[in-house]
């Protein structure tokens, strides 16, 4: 009997033996350097020599041994109650044979169950695949001569284990035994493009990204890179940036250009892509999503040359596909948390800090946790219509760059109250399955009562989600019970999943809709809101507040929004909106670009840091007016802040406030919550934490100058 035949048959005997109720001993070895004992048992054909030599198997049991000795520090969650490696067993591994020899070649997976227990008997998730690390490039490949032009290379090959033959994504392969990245990327592109770069050129984004979080240290030796599934797989994904420039014929050459080591049974096809295709065809890659958004630049004025909507749009998107993958911008700072010096009480809820993001950023409720994640006490989404509208005719948005100020006529797009209300039903139920509360109606209702200890709205702790609503284009303005109909239907669908309600009244680019803020029609339709707002489906309705236009600025219009305000029910005001006014440019008697000055004559809505006296003017006349409407006393003042929340009505301030110290004065004025969104526009991920800093910078001066 030949040796290949015989052990064929060694391994078939071990596999059946277990059905056929024969114990079949396993080998097995102590593994070295770790104490207490772990005993680590291998199947049929593979050796413990063998498996020291595997790198990947190596390198994951050093990073667990001295993961699981951080247990020892004061802070760590497990510190009382440490976990410990007790076995090991091997349940499979695959090499570089062909199918049905004996697995003698170079070992390229195996499949383990590690056994971390604690002394209380408490285990830790242990089905373990390894595979090691693997390296990724974006080449990004400019004609000479056109900068301006960006094509993008990827590969089409068979991935039997995703069920395809022609699945598109970047190159990309595993590290060799040395482990060196950049050697590895390079090699990949040589045998997949059939293109040799240099290394020097390679730049390594993940360091670059995580260079610029400023993350603290951790003590756990986790890669710099990207884990795809660590749920289940040790593989670590290195994710690098090629760029040059090349000529157009030389580009072109490479599209359909057919690579792959035989040897290895690659068949690959090299495709070409202008770079704004990237998306749309490596949608399924998360290679592709994630060098793409590490690529992305995270500061909007980088793209100041793109359209101010398609800006806002791959803003969206960049977001979205990075929370997706948990890879998104997000507060590092634990100044919230540590210092506790901007908390403030809305709404009976304590927010850890009076910053908030303003509804028309996130019109849909496509990123509400992304925005949260960026730090602020309350995200506001929509504004939501019954039904879905396009808005405006395109362009519709403009920058007054010179003013870091933006006109748009944007007219309410929206997807609509029902699409809303689904984005935001299967967030909620989401989060109760992530937390063990299960998928189901039961799970969605023990967080909308409040039973989960979280807002129903935010889901996080000190944190809101206030619910923007408007009408339909197409309702008419004079038929006030077709326009609370029009509020009423948002309300029934949405209210459930907020925090807060904001009843937009004053966006300028809606015909007609301005209107509404007369008294008779606004206590109408307020009444109307608030009376379905109390019917919504969880144990404590969510309040409501009017959204108000910066330009109905007269006493009489304020008292009269006000008195509606009072007779209604309606608990708060947002002073105010974009106004149809074109506030002289700042510093004053500064002269404008001929293109800005031209750009104030479009139509629309104006935002940008000329409105914060007009805000902060209308806070102080909304506060005296709102406070003559009610016996009751003002709350506790916070610390820092005249207002922590009003004991009659909430506002918000919102309007160009663009720094720490607006912020304050805001607050100061008988605001409880500031809300930006051009600042956003301008300033990028990092507005909010670099206003709460300011804020708290401010305060230690005014405490220190008191001293």
């Amino acid at each position: 009997m030949s040796t290949s035949t015989w052990s064929f048959w060694r391994r078939l005997w071990a596999a059946s033996a277990p059905y056929l109720g024969i114990a079949s001993e396993r080998a097995s070895f102590d593994l070295p350097g770790w104490d207490p004992i772990v005993k680590v048992s291998l199947p049929e054909g593979l050796t413990a020599e063998r498996l020291l030599d595997f790198k990947a198997f190596v390198d994951w049991q050093a990073c667990l041994k001295q993961s699981l000795e951080e247990q020892t520090r004061g802070y760590h969650p497990f510190h009382s109650q440490r976990f410990g490696l007790r076995a090991i067993e091997v349940k499979s591994f695959s090499t570089t044979d062909k199918f049905g020899e004996p697995p003698v070649g170079r070992i390229l997976f195996v499949t383990l169950q590690a056994q971390i227990v604690n002394d209380r008997g408490e285990t830790l998730p242990g089905h373990v695949f390894l595979r090691g690390g693997s390296a990724t490039v974006l080449m990004i490949l400019h004609p000479i001569g056109k900068p301006e032009e960006r094509y993008v290379i990827m590969t089409e090959q068979a991935r039997p284990a995703a069920g395809s033959l022609r699945f598109q994504e970047l190159p990309a392969g595993m590290l060799d035994k040395e482990n060196n990245v950049k050697l590895a990327a390079a090699r990949e592109i040589e045998e997949e493009v059939n293109l040799n770069i240099a290394t020097k050129d390679l730049v390594n984004m993940n360091e670059e990204v995580l260079a610029l979080q400023q993350e603290e240290p951790m003590d756990e030796p986790l890669r710099t890179a990207m884990y795809p599934s660590p749920g289940a797989c040790d593989e670590f994904i290195n994710i690098f940036l090629w760029e040059q420039s090349m000529a157009e014929v030389e580009i072109q050459a490479l599209d359909g250009r057919l690579t792959g080591k035989v040897a290895e049974q690659e068949k690959i096809q090299v495709r070409l892509l202008k770079y704004e295709q990237l998306l749309q065809r490596g949608a399924r890659d998360g290679k592709t999503l994630a060098a793409w958004s590490l690529s992305t630049p995270q500061q909007p004025k980088a793209a100041a040359s793109v359209d101010a909507e398609d800006a806002h749009h791959a803003g969206v998107d960049y977001l979205k596909a990075t929370y997706k993958f948990g890879i998104h911008p997000r507060e590092r700072s634990k100044d919230d948390e540590v210092l506790g010096n901007l908390k403030v009480e809305v709404f009976g809820h304590v927010l850890d800090n009076p910053i908030g993001i303003s509804g028309g950023l996130d019109k849909d409720a496509e990123i509400p946790d992304a925005l949260l994640a960026l730090g602020p006490g309350l995200v506001e989404v929509g504004g939501a219509t019954p039904r879905p509208q396009e808005g405006n005719p395109k362009p519709r948005v403009f920058r007054v760059a010179s003013q870091d100020a933006i006109i748009n006529r944007y007219g309410l797009n929206s997807k609509g109250a029902d699409h809303m209300a689904v984005q935001l039903r299967e967030r909620v139920r989401q989060h109760a399955f992530d937390n063990g509360l299960g998928y189901e109606a039961a799970s969605e209702r023990l967080i909308m009562d409040g039973d989960a200890g979280v807002p129903p709205g935010s889901l996080y702790p000190g944190r809101l989600l206030a619910v923007q609503v408007a009408k339909n284009k197409t309702t008419p303005d004079s038929d006030i019970d077709a326009v609370a109909g029009d509020y009423v239907y948002c309300v029934n669908r949405l209210a459930k999943y907020a925090d807060v309600l904001v009843v937009n009244v004053s966006s300028p680019n809606t015909p007609g809709l301005r209107d509404l803020q007369a008294v008779a029609p606004l206590t109408a339709i307020l009444t109307a809101v608030v009376k379905e707002a109390k019917k919504a489906d969880r144990k404590r309705p969510p309040p409501v507040m009017v959204k108000v236009s910066p330009d109905e600025d007269s006493d009489e219009q304020v008292e009269g929004i006000c008195t509606a305000v009072w007779a209604s029910g309606v608990d708060g005001v947002i002073v105010g909106n974009t106004t149809k006014t074109r506030p002289a440019p700042i510093p004053a008697g500064f002269k404008l670009p001929a293109k800005d000055e031209q750009t104030l004559n479009e139509v629309g809505g104006y935002s940008g840091p000329q409105l914060f006296s007009k805000t902060l003017s209308l806070v102080k006349k909304y506060r005296a007016k709102l406070d003559q409407g009610t016996s009751q006393g003002e709350s506790a003042p916070g610390t820092d802040f005249a207002y922590s929340s009003s004991g009659s009505k909430v506002i918000f301030a919102s309007g160009g406030i663009t720094n720490g110290q607006q912020c304050l004065e805001a607050l100061n004025a008988g605001a409880s919550l500031c809300q930006i969104y051009t600042a956003m526009m301008y300033g990028g991920v990092g507005t909010v934490t670099r206003i709460k800093a300011e804020m708290r910078d401010e305060i230690t001066k005014q405490r220190q100058s008191k001293v």
